[in-house]
Order: structure tokens, then sequence, then C-alpha cells
């Protein structure tokens, strides 16, 4: 055998014993693959006025879905950064087979992004159709909640073990992210108006998600005061500069920003109160878009008031 064929073979083995034994055992956590991770049923309990599903519910689908992949390939606790702004362009109803795909593109020293995009194909068949895609960014964080290597929680083995789902959510960790943190009131702006106040029920995985999904709501409700029936066909970009705990007192508040020929922007707050404190904190705020439709889910006017 020639030397540099050699050289070759013990390269390949050299990387091949190198690689991260989680990346071995499961294809999906490789950087560029893409595969289905969640695929489900739309039922009655998930539609709005309209007949299609709440745009919270579906990004909350689109969060558990790239989580689940993040704490895979983190061998540990993970939680959500941020997301990139959305699109919906096609509505999902009752029935309807949602297919959520994702794609490690890149993972850095304890930050990972998924692309992420969800599917809809009518149950009696048909064509798949594009209804939104998106960026979510995880941070993986140790067992105080701190961000750690991305790499170090991986296991020389790859057999597959049970993680533990994360108790706290920690938001656009500036450290881990290379961004500065924001400094926020203690009280959200008095021209808001309180829409939701619960106390948090979900826990690890499902925090996030609960709360896109909450805030989809509140801003709903803010669209169907100000048009009557209304669908979100769109979402700014979020990041999360709070821990979230389970119990903790969580206040939504909505702003109806503009309102055009069909669509409304509504800026929407989340903001928490600890179960030990008195002080509230911003979690998260985003900018949700929502348009008028009518009876058959078509693109109506709204009446000028």
């Amino acid at each position: 055998m020639s030397l540099v064929r050699k050289t070759t073979v013990l390269c390949c083995l050299a990387v091949a014993l190198l690689a991260p034994p989680a990346a071995q055992a499961d294809p999906v956590l490789r950087c560029g693959r893409k595969q289905v991770a969640r695929r489900r049923i739309a039922m009655t309990r998930h539609l709005n006025g309209a007949g299609n599903v709440f745009g919270g519910w579906l990004m909350a689908q689109m969060d558990q879905a790239a989580s689940g992949v993040a704490v895979r390939r983190a061998g540990g606790r993970c939680v959500t950064a941020a997301l990139d702004s959305m699109t919906f362009k096609k509505p999902v109803r009752n029935g309807d087979e949602l297919s959520i795909y994702t794609k490690l593109e890149k993972v850095g020293k304890s930050s990972m992004t998924l692309f992420v995009e969800a599917f809809r194909r009518d149950r009696a068949g048909g064509k798949a159709e594009k209804v939104t895609e998106g960026r979510f960014t995880y941070v993986a964080v140790d067992k105080h909640g701190r961000p750690r290597p991305v790499d170090e929680g991986k296991v020389a083995s790859t057999v597959r073990r049970v993680v533990r789902p994360p108790q706290r959510l920690f938001g656009a960790l500036a450290k881990a992210l290379g961004g500065k943190r924001r400094r926020t009131s203690d009280a959200p702006p008095a021209e808001q108006h309180l829409r939701l106040r619960t106390n948090v029920q979900a826990s690890g995985l499902d925090i996030a998600g609960w709360l896109l999904s909450e805030m989809d709501l509140a801003a709903g409700t803010t669209a169907r005061q100000r048009a009557g029936d209304s669908v979100t066909i769109g979402v700014t970009g979020m990041s999360f500069t709070k821990p979230i705990e389970k119990n903790d007192e969580i206040s939504i508040y909505s702003k109806l920003e503009k309102v055009g020929r069909s669509s409304m922007r509504i800026r929407v707050e989340a903001w928490r109160r600890p179960r030990t404190g008195d002080a509230q904190e911003k979690v998260t705020e985003g900018t949700f878009t929502f348009v008028a439709v009518d009876k058959q889910g078509q693109k109506r006017v709204i009446d000028a008031q």
C-alpha cells in the first residue's frame, strides 16, 4: 500500500474515532442533515375562530421538535434563546397532518442553530404544502443553568440515554451569543393592555413553546376586538432574556400598533413575577401580524373606526 493511501486511511480512522458519539449514532444530529422530527394531527382544540390552527400552537410544536434535537446533540440540558421572524404561508385546518422537519445548521461553543420547517397535508392525501419556516437558537446549560460547551455533555458511548428536561428556561444568554444584555425596567409600559395573567403550568422543554402559544392567544384577543375573526400571518424575531420557572406568574401585555386595510400589527410583551419576589421582569417581546378574514377564511377589509 502506498504512503499516500496509508495516510488517507489513517486520517479517515482518526476522524471516525474523534467524531462525537451522538453524531455517529444518530445522523439527525449532523450539521446539514434534514429529517422529520415530529408529526401531529391538528384537532378541534387547536383551532381559532376562523377554523385554522392558532399560530402559537404551531410555533410551540416547532420549538418542541427542535429542542429535542438540541438536547440530543448537546447530550444534556438546553434552553431556547431566540427565534427568527416567521411568516405563515398556508393555513392548517382541522384534521390536517402536520410534519415538522429540522436541520442542524450550526454548532458553536455553547449554542446551536436549527432550521425548522412545517408542512401540512390533508389526511385524505394530496401534496404536502409548506406552512412556515424559522431558525431557532438553543444554548446548552449545566445543572446550575449556566452556559456550557456543547460537547461537554456527551457520553463516550453510542447507547442512547434518557435526558432529563430542563426545569428553567434561560433566554438569549448574552455571554453565549456574543451580544449585550439589555436592561429592563420593573414594570410594563402603561399604554399596553394586560391580556393574560396566569401561572406557568408547563415545564422543561415545553416552557418556550407554551409561552409562544400564550402570547399568540393574547395578541389574537386584541386582533378580534378590533376586527373580528382574524388569523396570525407572521411574527418578528424574539429573544428570551429572563429565566422562567414552573409556577411563576406570567403577565402578557399587548398593544395595537398599526391597522392597515386588512392587517393589524400588535406588539406583545411577556413579564414574569417569581414565586418568591414582587418585582416583574420582562421575559420577551415580539410583534405579531394578523389578517382579518371572513367566514370562508378569505382576507377581508377591516371596518374603519
